[in-house]
């Protein structure tokens, strides 16, 4: 009686077709992560470009200028001629007061 043995066989190369779903799915995938970043630069590019033509300024700088208005009910100090980030923080206690009172 002989001893056969079964041998492995040789590793082979791996065959990149669109059968496979490993590459197909690598593939679509890249596509679409780089289609998506050129469509939000796209955007960000194109409002960029709409504000700069119409002369708007973008950005938070706004926050130091003096609001103009006033706001009744107030946690903490507050008058008309404070910044609108101060009357923003304003409005975000007087949320959360009222949150918190339900």
């Amino acid at each position: 009686m002989t001893d056969a043995r079964w041998s492995e066989p040789a590793p082979t190369r791996r065959r990149w077709s669109w059968t496979d779903p490993a590459l197909r799915s690598a593939v679509i995938q890249i596509a679409l992560g780089i289609a998506l970043i050129w469509l939000a630069w796209s955007f960000f590019a194109n409002a960029q470009a709409n504000l700069a033509r119409q002369g708007i300024a973008s950005g938070f700088g706004f926050l130091d200028n003096s609001a103009g208005f006033g706001i009744t009910q107030t946690l903490i100090p507050y008058s008309e001629s404070m910044s609108y980030g101060r009357a923003f923080l304003v409005g975000l206690l007087n949320t959360l007061l009222v949150a918190f009172l339900g």
